[in-house]
């Protein structure tokens, strides 16, 4: 079987600002664990804030169980969490569940680990992860996705890419060779985004999806997420996009449910939260980034939307770093 994954995850960049988006998807990861279980068992998989969780049945049967509903699921299935909730997975229902950081994992490399785990009857396989996107804007994505989206390897309607990744990491699963647990996360990235592709793509006519489908109003927003410092204004928009400011102000909010300039502001601050926490950029140069004339007037706009400062934002994600460490 021939199988380029450059060939698969390199498609031509269009005019189509919604593709676009969906091929400039990168994620990292966060954890992934390759999981070996027998019969009875079950794992209590704690939330982990603004990341995705996934799990791949490679061998037997798993019952998960989130929200107060369960799903059954077998070898070949993959299913993802898109909102990072709290969940069990286990052999059968009335298996006890015991929490995951109690279990006997052990460490390959940072973000990679092994379990064995389990009463010694049948066997169960798993490839399982946590991820998160580094593109603010795919957050407007993930709010889309339901909260457990499963595609089976068997289901007709899956991509032949989605069915050749679960095979191959299946395989890869159970006959780990040198080097395998970096195919294995390698593989299991382009998985993710392939089966988020893969949704995004059949609901294309929805909500804010259709907006970024729509010749004009799409093309705003490409601009709006392209040039965020621009001092952009209804006027300036609608003359970019060849509509008259009435009616792009209200085809606008038809298809994307907010004003432009609420749009605008909610765009900024999105990209000034993902600089506060994950750069060491100072406020001020942040602020001037994104089109503000100065540290107090980008503070006021970030606080009134968010409800705290800047420097609040600094000041959590170190009590964070410092508390992991």
């Amino acid at each position: 079987m021939q199988f380029d994954i450059q060939q698969r995850i390199s498609q031509p960049v269009t005019q189509d600002p919604l593709a676009n988006l969906l091929h400039t998807l990168q994620l990292d990861s966060v954890f992934y664990t390759r999981s070996s279980l027998s019969a009875p068992w079950g794992v209590a998989m704690p939330p982990i804030e603004n990341s995705m969780m996934f799990h791949l049945i490679v061998e037997g049967e798993v019952l998960l169980e989130i929200n107060q509903q369960s799903y059954h699921l077998q070898a070949g299935d993959f299913v993802i969490l898109p909102f990072g909730q709290g969940h069990i997975i286990k052999d059968a229902k009335n298996s006890p569940a015991v929490p995951l950081h109690d279990l006997p994992i052990k460490n390959i490399t940072p973000r990679y680990e092994t379990l064995i785990y389990g009463g010694g009857g049948a066997q169960c396989e798993l490839i399982c992860g946590a991820v998160f996107f580094t593109n603010p804007l795919v957050n407007k994505l993930i709010s889309l996705l339901p909260v457990v989206l499963q595609i089976s390897q068997n289901n007709p309607q899956a991509q032949q890419t989605i069915q050749q990744l679960i095979q191959i990491l299946g395989a890869e699963a159970q006959n780990i060779a040198l080097g395998g647990e970096a195919i294995i996360t390698r593989l299991a990235d382009i998985l993710v985004i392939h089966a988020i592709r893969q949704y995004i793509d059949e609901q294309q006519n929805i909500g804010w999806l259709k907006a970024m489908k729509d010749k004009r109003i799409g093309r705003a927003l490409q601009l709006i997420h392209q040039a965020p410092d621009t001092q952009w204004t209804l006027i300036s928009l609608a003359n970019e996009v060849g509509m008259s400011r009435t009616a792009f102000s209200q085809r606008f909010k038809l298809l994307v449910g907010e004003t432009p300039l609420h749009y605008i502001s909610q765009w900024r601050m999105s990209l000034a939260h993902q600089r506060l926490s994950m750069t060491s950029d100072s406020i001020l140069e942040i602020g001037l980034d994104l089109g503000y004339q100065s540290e107090s007037a980008f503070c006021r706009a970030f606080k009134k939307l968010n409800g705290h400062s800047p420097s609040q934002v600094r000041r959590q994600k170190r009590i964070e770093i410092s508390n992991s460490h």
